[in-house]
């Protein structure tokens, strides 16, 4: 991987998926941070992550993909990024991370 600072210019393999035989079912790109959601509902996130938009608990840059906990007992069905990450279970309850609270 060639790399300047935090930059990627150039596609590689994600070693720690790899390497744990992880499966993606989905890959949702944030403005600077990615998401995925694994075959057996594991989500992990990783990039820029200075709002906790990766959703990991931590608000440092995350090179490699940190796991994303849930206090749920089902299966995450769909990921979303944009400038925050939203995951969506089955029973379509949205969580979120780095999404700013609603004004009324």
């Amino acid at each position: 991987m060639v790399r300047n600072g935090n930059d990627y210019h150039k596609p590689d393999t994600i070693l720690y998926l790899q390497s744990n035989n992880l499966i993606i079912s989905q890959i949702s790109c944030g403005e600077s941070h990615t998401i995925v959601l694994t075959s057996n509902g594991q989500v992990f996130g990783w990039g820029c992550n200075n709002r906790g938009q990766v959703g990991c608990g931590e608000n440092t840059f995350q090179i490699d993909p940190a796991p994303i906990e849930f206090s749920i007992e089902y299966q995450i069905s769909k990921i979303s990024c944009n400038s925050h990450t939203s995951i969506i279970d089955p029973f379509l309850r949205i969580y979120s991370a780095n999404c700013p609270p609603i004004q009324s």
